[in-house]
């Protein structure tokens, strides 16, 4: 009849690690919409409950589904919603108490953010929407990256988990030097993040990617030493495409990648 506050919190909590369950089951089944209507209630009231724990995870399920919006919207080639998605997740991360993860959590958490600000960089450079704050996502971006290597480093992985995130590490750090425009430590960090990644996993369509980012930058350097590896890479790139027809949600980011590629094979 008259529970107690320390009760009605205990119950809050079990109600709330409830319903992230349930909206993060959403996500998976592919109701993105409905896991974006749950998880962004359930998420205030995790933030104004107060419990840290709670908070970090469900931002962190939240991050997830916001970020599978961004790719709907890419998908449409509505390219400012999918801005505003990727910076609402940065909103989330703002919201979450970072020291509270630790180990593999914490690898993820950080590569994964340095992720989503990459992918505002990248809208903003290709598309010119918001190209006013590059420089401090790019800065922001680099900062979490290295973050996620302290991590992987000091935490306690198993051989797969360790080469997987190297790779994610690599590939960020790709991306981070060919947006400022340093091909050769670009292509250097593609190349290890593609030793990485085919050691450490059989994940296709990663490993393509890969393939697609090293030879834009090998063609944006427009040194003739790297033709053959180039040509090399487009057969690879272009199999992969006959048989399964793109790269799903990546589409509108990597197809112009491609083009490119396409452009040089066919000129060379």
């Amino acid at each position: 009849g008259s529970p107690s506050e320390e009760i009605l919190r205990f119950l809050t909590g079990e109600f709330l690690r409830t319903e992230i369950n349930v909206f993060d089951l959403y996500r998976r089944v592919g109701r993105i919409g409905e896991a974006g209507e749950l998880g962004k209630i359930t998420f205030d009231r995790s933030v104004v409950i107060g419990d840290t724990a709670l908070v970090n995870r469900c931002g962190d399920k939240l991050g997830l589904v916001i970020s599978g919006e961004a790719y709907i919207h890419l998908g449409a080639n509505d390219f400012e919603r999918a801005y505003e998605n990727f910076s609402m997740v940065e909103e989330i991360f703002n919201s979450m108490k970072m020291d509270g993860f630790q180990g593999k959590d914490a690898v993820m958490l950080y590569s994964n953010r340095a992720a989503n600000l990459l992918g505002m960089v990248d809208i903003s450079m290709g598309r010119k929407i918001s190209t006013e704050n590059v420089d401090r996502n790019l800065s922001s971006a680099e900062e979490y990256n290295l973050m996620s290597r302290t991590f992987i480093d000091s935490s306690i992985l198993n051989d797969e988990d360790r080469l997987i995130w190297m790779a994610n590490f690599h590939s960020n750090s790709g991306h981070i030097n060919k947006f400022r425009g340093n091909l050769d430590e670009a292509i250097k960090e593609y190349r290890n993040a593609l030793s990485a990644s085919k050691e450490g996993s059989e994940y296709a369509l990663q490993i393509i990617v890969l393939y697609v980012n090293l030879s834009d930058a090998l063609v944006s350097t427009q040194n003739p030493i790297h033709n053959d590896e180039i040509k090399s890479n487009y057969r690879i790139i272009e199999n992969f495409v006959s048989e399964n027809g793109g790269f799903g949600v990546y589409n509108p980011l990597i197809n112009p990648l491609v083009d490119k590629i396409r452009a040089w094979n066919e000129s060379h």
